[in-house]
């Protein structure tokens, strides 16, 4: 054994650390993008339904640790959609 603490599967804390690191990139990047495309579409809305556009925005924004609940909530219930012209 080196001076590293070693885990049960061979790696030191900080390989462990730095995989859990690289894991959590990715779902980063997912959750803003998220964020941008709901808050890009509620800024091209022409209305939305229930709530005002600001409250909108900040429950899409993930105030709260609620990014995804927020936009979704504004896609299911806040858009108004509208037939496409043929």
């Amino acid at each position: 054994m080196t001076g590293c603490a070693r885990l049960g599967n061979g790696r030191t804390g900080l390989e462990n650390h730095l995989n859990k690191v690289l894991v959590l990139i990715p779902v980063l990047v997912l959750a803003a993008g998220f964020v941008v495309f709901c808050e890009v579409d509620l800024a091209r809305a022409e209305e939305v339904r229930y709530l005002p556009k600001w409250i909108w925005a900040i429950f899409c924004m993930g105030i709260g640790l609620t990014i995804p609940f927020g936009g979704i909530a504004y896609l299911v219930f806040g858009k108004v959609r509208r037939p496409r012209p043929r």
